[in-house]
C-alpha cells in the first residue's frame, strides 16, 4: 500500500484570487491546504481532503473523500465515503457509498448505500439508496426516487416516480400523479398526494415550484458569489424559461464592482432584474445595491447614457426588456428603441413599423 503523500499549498498559477492546480492521479493521499480549483480529467487518489472549499473541473475518484468547505464537481464522483461540511454540488453521477451531506446538496444523480444531509437535496434525474436516506430537509428528483431500508425526509418530491421498498413514514409527492384540476387539492391520503399536470395551468404549476424553490432560496444570502452562481445555473439547468436568470446574473454582480451604470443594455438588465429575481436573490449584499442605488441613479441621467451590446444575443435580449418593461423606463419607447438601433447604424424610424409588428 502507498504511503505517498501529496500536499498543495499556495499554488504558482492563481487566477482571481483562487489557486489553480492540474488533476493527478496516485495510489496514496491528496491534502489541499488552501481553496483550490483543479482541472483535468480525473482527480484520483487513496484518500483527498481539502482544508477549504474545493472545486473540481473533471471526474474524482478515492476511497475517502472530506471537504471542510464547499465541494463542487464538474464531472462524475466515485467513492466510498464522501464528507462535505459545506455546499455539495456534482454536475454528473455521484456513485459514494456513504455520503454525510450540509445544508444543500445537488446532483445529476446519485447511487449508494447511505445518504445522510442536514438540508435540502436536489438531485436532477434518479436518486437510489440501500440501506438508509436521512435529511432534515427536502428531497426533489427530477425523474425518480427508489431505494431500500428507511427513508427520512420533511418530503419527498418526485416527478415520475417514488418507488422506496423500505420505510418511508414522511409526506411523498408524484408530481405526474397530483390533481390541481379544481385549484385545490382534493382529500389526499398521508402516504401520497396526487396532481394531474395534464389539466394544470401554468400558474398553477408555478405555486408548485415555487413552494420547493423558495424553501432552497432562503440559504442563499449565505452564499459566497461563486456559491450563489453555481446554485442559480443548477437550479435554472432544467427550466429553459429561467435562462435568461441565469445569465443576467453573472452581469449584475460584474455591475457590483462598478460606481455607476454607463451602458443603456446593463440599465435594462438591471430592470429585467428588479421584475424576476425573488425577494431574498434581490436584497443579496452584492446584488441589491445594483438594483437600487446604482439603478436610481442612472435613471435620472438616462437620456445621456448610450447602449452598447457585446453580441447579437445581448442585442435581441436588450430588445425584448425594452418592450416588455418600456412603460417603466423615465425615457419614451421611442427614444430607448433609437438608442438600441443607433448602435448598428440604424435609425429607430427606419424600422419602427416592421419592429412594431412584430411585437404586436
Amino acid at each position: 500500500m502507498s504511503t505517498e503523500l501529496i500536499q498543495f499549498n499556495s499554488s504558482d498559477h492563481v487566477l482571481s484570487g483562487k489557486n489553480i492546480a492540474e488533476a493527478i492521479s496516485t495510489n496514496g493521499d491528496i491534502v489541499f491546504n488552501e481553496s483550490y480549483i483543479v482541472v483535468g480529467d480525473q482527480l484520483q487518489g487513496r484518500r483527498i481532503h481539502a482544508t477549504y472549499d474545493l472545486k473540481i473541473l473533471g471526474n474524482v475518484n478515492a476511497e475517502e473523500i472530506s471537504v471542510n468547505g464547499s465541494l463542487f464537481v464538474d464531472g462524475d464522483i466515485e467513492a466510498d465515503s464522501l464528507i462535505c461540511r459545506g455546499v455539495f454540488f456534482c454536475s454528473g453521477n455521484a456513485k459514494i457509498q456513504k455520503a454525510e451531506l450540509g445544508s444543500y446538496s445537488a446532483a445529476g444523480s446519485f447511487v449508494g448505500n447511505e445518504l445522510h444531509a442536514s438540508g435540502d437535496i436536489y438531485i436532477k434525474t434518479t436518486v437510489d439508496t440501500n440501506t438508509l436516506l436521512d435529511t432534515d430537509g427536502l428531497v426533489v428528483a427530477g425523474e425518480g426516487i427508489m431505494g431500500d431500508g428507511e427513508f427520512k425526509a420533511k418530503a419527498a418530491i418526485a416527478n415520475d416516480y417514488f418507488e422506496f421498498l423500505g420505510k418511508a413514514s414522511n409526506r411523498v409527492y408524484e408530481i405526474s400523479r397530483m390533481d390541481f384540476s379544481k385549484g385545490e387539492p382534493e382529500s389526499m391520503t398521508q402516504e401520497k398526494e396526487v396532481l394531474d399536470f395534464s389539466s394544470m395551468s401554468i400558474s398553477e404549476a408555478v405555486v408548485c415550484f415555487n413552494s420547493v424553490f423558495n424553501r432552497s432560496i432562503n440559504k442563499w444570502s449565505e452564499l459566497e458569489e461563486a456559491e450563489l452562481i453555481e446554485n442559480i445555473r443548477s437550479t435554472t439547468s432544467d427550466l429553459p424559461n429561467l435562462h435568461a436568470v441565469d445569465e443576467i446574473i453573472n452581469y449584475i454582480i460584474d455591475l457590483s464592482y462598478e460606481h455607476e451604470i454607463t451602458n443603456f443594455r446593463d440599465y435594462l438588465y438591471v430592470l429585467f432584474a428588479k421584475h424576476v429575481f425573488p425577494e431574498k436573490l434581490a436584497n443579496y449584499e452584492t446584488i441589491a445595491p445594483v438594483l437600487n442605488g446604482m439603478f436610481n441613479t442612472a435613471s435620472d441621467k438616462l437620456k445621456e447614457i448610450e447602449f452598447k451590446a457585446a453580441d447579437i444575443t445581448d442585442f435581441s435580449r436588450s430588445l425584448n426588456i425594452l418592450g416588455k418593461l418600456h412603460a417603466e423606463l423615465p425615457i419614451s419607447l421611442e427614444v430607448g428603441a433609437d438608442k438600441i438601433f443607433s448602435s448598428i447604424g440604424l435609425r429607430y424610424s427606419t424600422v419602427e413599423h416592421a419592429w412594431r409588428a412584430y411585437n404586436d
